[in-house]
């Protein structure tokens, strides 16, 4: 009988300074990133193995390849590492740097992928995000969120959504979830969806717009925020949901938008917020 191979490893290996090289500050503001390992040459789909096929994403949807970068020679330092400490395991994590990474490893017959996701080893207060709608922060401090319902983030890799629905927009993040949820649920999924939605987020990290955090000396994004807010079964976004109408979203997306605009340019409270999104205050 052969050995069995562990599925999970330690909860956090980390990384002695010197196995890691180059330093690399930029790697810093790469959230997610992919590499394959193991490549069978002789397969005729067979992917650049390490660096040299390595790419990732900084919040944005432009994909970054990282072949003759400098952060090609990282990657082939971190595969050996991995390779070294991590042969068999599918599930796990390493510090290097001080920046925690969540890694996975997906095989096929042509190759091993892993992918690396940072993980934030504080979980910051809603309050404390820099972001570019103050008005939905306030709105989600908002007692209305105190009696349930759901809060659906989606974004594209690398945003900062933390693994929710991929989607290009809120919209296309109601349309995933409710797809999903039919081939379960059946008719009755859009139901639940459209009774238990209270907000449907979509973010992205625009790096540019940073400032640097005076803590921690290092560069900050600004999280972009869009949203899409409804009150329950009897708002006009619940009973397009209800109807599978979502093309009649758009106009309550951008009614919404110029509601948050000006809400955040104004520092209107949370209450009046709600109200003018079409929640009723109890």
């Amino acid at each position: 009988m052969s050995e069995s191979k562990p599925r999970f490893a330690s909860p956090v290996f980390r990384v002695p300074p010197d196995r890691v090289k180059p330093k690399i500050t930029a790697i810093k503001r790469i959230t997610d990133l992919y590499f394959h390992d193991g490549v069978d040459e002789t397969h005729s789909n067979a992917p650049k193995p390490r660096g040299e096929g390595a790419y990732g994403f900084s919040g944005q949807a432009q994909v970054i390849r990282f072949a003759g970068t400098e952060l090609s020679a990282w990657v082939d330092c971190v595969a050996e590492l991995i390779k070294t400490e991590f042969p068999y395991e599918e599930d796990f994590r390493i510090q290097i740097d001080g920046v925690t990474w969540r890694c996975c490893r997906d095989t096929n017959s042509a190759s091993s992928e892993i992918s690396m996701r940072q993980i934030v080893t504080e979980i910051p207060r809603l309050a404390d995000l820099t972001t570019d709608n103050n008005a939905l922060v306030n709105l989600m401090q908002h007692s209305f969120l105190n009696d349930g319902g759901l809060v659906l983030i989606g974004g594209l890799p690398g945003s900062g959504k933390v693994t929710t629905i991929h989607s290009e927009n809120s919209i296309s993040s109601i349309r995933r979830l409710a797809g999903m949820a039919s081939t379960r649920l059946g008719s009755v999924a859009d139901l639940l969806l459209a009774a238990s939605l209270r907000l449907s987020i979509h973010s992205s990290l625009d790096w540019r717009a940073g400032k640097t955090d005076a803590r921690t000396a290092r560069s900050k994004a600004i999280m972009s925020l869009n949203a899409l807010f409804s009150s329950g079964e009897s708002h006009p976004v619940a009973t397009h949901i209800r109807e599978r109408k979502y093309s009649q979203i758009n106009q309550s997306v951008e009614n919404q938008r110029g509601i948050f605009t000006r809400a955040s340019n104004a520092g209107s409270p949370a209450s009046h917020i709600y109200e003018q999104l079409g929640g009723s205050e109890k």
